[in-house]
């Protein structure tokens, strides 16, 4: 179960969703709240990037689900509890450093940055602008003037405040909250006293251009982290700044790790006779490939050239392969002037004996998808069919489910659970028995006993059925039955008890 779905919002995506949902949601926002293109939306962009950090990462996940954005903060998913020994010392005693406890460490901002298959192939240098908090100059991140700033004495400048509950007599439990005082900074400054830039926040907004270095043979969502780059914050290391790369189609080219993928079309003469085609490369290159006449190209061959694919990352010396599918394109007539110089040219053609009594049928074009789509739906409406005009199957498939249900395992123990609220009805003496008079007792307890008695004996003939069948498996069922069973024997013989045999004989 999610206890909070704020992340999951942010990305407009559902709590089960799965990593690549994440990745395709991440991207698509981050294109739109880009600072390049709306510089007004840092703070969205922020909060985007904050949520696919959490949500991306398996752990941190578990722990947001578990615990919520309070539990990311504190590093676990209590909830309530204590992160650190030292955090109930830190709550009673102030921790020194004038706040709560914080991790020593900011967290890390993650972009999407979009590249071309040629950058990636020939390595390029990108301009990113950044939205990022700095430390005030002018406060130098005290948030007010110096001297104005003091201890919060609600928290004692932890922080956070706790209050007592009491769960059972003898047993409290502590919970942990932010404190509303200070709302959780641990101190207080004056109105008057505040720094007029930064409005007490310790922090101001600002635009960075970073360099990014993309190196040849660098691949679709690989990292380039820039260090210490992230927000800033008094007291604290600043994260780093994380640069994801978004490898962009290409209309030619597809990549498989170090090698390349394209597509080349020929004509019927040229698969047959030869050709010499040129392919542009990611460098601007032309290559010429030549296939001599004679040696013939079927339809969906497939060639490669060597060392003409992506370099290497790191050592780009090395190159993969550049792998050609070659796709013949067979004209659609012909013209029957050229039919008898085609059939001089081409090997003969096969003879094929007809016996007297062969029908000649027509051959229609057949489209694969429709032709699939088609049997789909016949399917769908024959399975339709056989369930209304044979509902002696249709019968027959529910009778198997039906059995399958009475066979289960969860039947029986919900016809045992009844057995035994029965049963203690017969055993324990209630109230009500105590007011009513002889006669009334007798009748209510009779009508008792037989329902008791019905249900008793009905599941024991459906446990001993499927008791044969599967001896093995429930034995410890079994055990319950004679369990119930002498339950029963005792409750109806036991000293007090009517004597139902006296009772309903002839007088």
């Amino acid at each position: 179960m999610v206890k909070e779905t704020l992340y999951y919002d942010v990305l407009g995506v559902k709590p089960n969703c799965t990593q690549d949902e994440l990745k395709k949601a991440y991207r698509k926002l981050a294109l739109k709240y880009h600072p390049d293109k709306n510089p007004a939306e840092g703070e969205k962009f922020k909060q985007i990037s904050q949520a696919y950090e959490v949500l991306s990462n398996p752990d941190k996940r578990r722990i947001y689900d578990q615990g919520g954005e309070q539990a990311i903060k504190e590093g676990s998913s209590g909830g309530g509890g204590f992160s650190a020994p030292m955090d109930l010392f830190d709550m009673f005693f102030g921790s020194g450093m004038g706040g709560r406890r914080r991790d020593n460490r900011g967290k890390n901002t993650i972009h999407q940055l979009g590249v071309s298959l040629e950058e990636l192939y020939n390595g390029a240098t990108r301009k990113l602008s950044v939205q990022k908090s700095t430390i005030c100059e002018k406060c130098e991140g005290r948030g007010g003037r110096k001297g104005a700033v003091e201890r919060c004495p609600s928290c004692r400048g932890s922080g956070m405040s706790v209050r007592i509950q009491q769960l059972v007599p003898g047993m409290v439990q502590h919970i942990q909250t932010t404190c509303q005082e200070c709302m959780g900074e641990g101190e207080r400054i004056n109105p008057k006293d505040r720094c007029k830039t930064c409005n007490a926040k310790k922090v101001v907004r600002e635009r960075k251009i970073l360099e990014v270095h993309i190196d040849k043979g660098m691949e679709d969502g690989q990292k380039i982290t820039f260090s210490g780059e992230g927000d800033q914050e008094p007291g604290i290391e600043p994260g780093d700044i994380i640069v994801v790369l978004d490898e962009r189609e290409h209309e030619v080219f597809k990549r498989s790790r170090h090698d390349l993928i394209m597509r080349m079309e020929l004509s019927l003469s040229e698969a047959l006779c030869g050709f010499q085609k040129t392919i542009s490369t990611l460098d601007n290159r032309t290559l010429v490939i030549t296939n001599l006449p004679g040696e013939v190209i079927k339809n969906g061959a497939v060639k490669c050239i060597l060392n003409e694919g992506m370099p290497q990352y790191r050592n780009p010396f090395e190159k993969g392969k550049l792998i050609v599918q070659f796709l013949v394109q067979f004209p659609a007539r012909i013209d029957p002037a050229v039919i008898g110089k085609l059939e001089s040219l081409l090997p003969p053609r096969q003879e094929c004996m007809i016996p007297d009594n062969a029908e000649e049928v027509v051959l229609q074009d057949l489209d694969p998808e429709q032709e699939a789509r088609r049997q789909r739906q016949h399917r769908e409406a024959y399975e339709e069919d056989e369930e209304h005009f044979h509902p002696r199957g249709a019968c027959s498939a529910r009778r198997t489910r039906t059995c399958s249900k009475l066979l289960s395992p969860t039947l029986f123990f919900k016809i045992f659970l009844l057995l035994g609220t029965v049963s203690a009805c017969l055993w324990l003496k209630w109230t009500p028995l105590q007011v009513m008079d002889v006669k009334k007792k007798c009748v209510w307890q009779t009508g008792v006993t037989v329902l008791a008695f019905f249900f008793f004996f009905s599941s024991l003939s459906v446990f001993f059925i499927t008791v044969s069948c599967i001896i093995f498996k429930y034995t410890a069922l079994l055990l319950l039955s004679w369990h119930f069973s002498s339950l029963f024997i005792w409750t109806l013989r036991r000293p007090g008890s009517v004597d139902y045999v006296a009772l309903l004989a002839p007088t």
